[in-house]
């Protein structure tokens, strides 16, 4: 979809089926048809945020796309051209430290969010969101 003045702006994977789900459940519900921004075109672009005029930007997760894995490994460190086998699992922290590059460019296009990008971030550091839950009280570490 072309950059354009919307209500919503999904980024997210256009085919994925969390995506395409939520589009569907909005449709659904009378809303006008969301827009989306690919993480591959905003990858390619670090600007292309800038070309949207919405009122909220909804980030949906970056996964379930080869290219967009690859480009985030790199971006947070790691090989130009990861090798990675269907399902593979690797490169964890740069891919991590990628995604969240990407988290400070929505945080600096001064879009509002739906989802803050430091939440997002947060939520995507399993040590950092458990020091969270026993900070809440959510988690009872001690004996039982």
């Amino acid at each position: 979809m072309s950059p354009s003045a919307s209500r919503l702006l999904l980024l997210g994977n256009p085919r994925n089926r969390r995506v395409q789900d939520f589009v569907q459940a909005a449709v659904a519900r009378g809303l006008p048809t969301p827009s989306c921004l690919s993480y591959e075109e905003l990858l390619e672009d670090r600007t292309a945020l800038q070309r949207w005029d919405v009122e909220l930007l909804r980030v949906d997760s970056p996964g379930e796309n080869e290219a967009v894995a690859r480009a985030l490994i790199a971006l947070g460190g790691g090989p130009a051209q990861s090798a990675l086998g269907f399902g593979e699992i690797a490169y964890l922290r740069e891919y991590h430290r990628g995604f969240c590059r990407v988290l400070d460019w929505v945080r600096q296009s001064g879009l509002p969010c739906l989802n803050q990008p430091a939440e997002i971030a947060e939520m995507f550091d399993k040590w950092a969101c458990h020091q969270r839950f026993v900070g809440a009280g959510l988690l009872d570490l001690g004996p039982s």
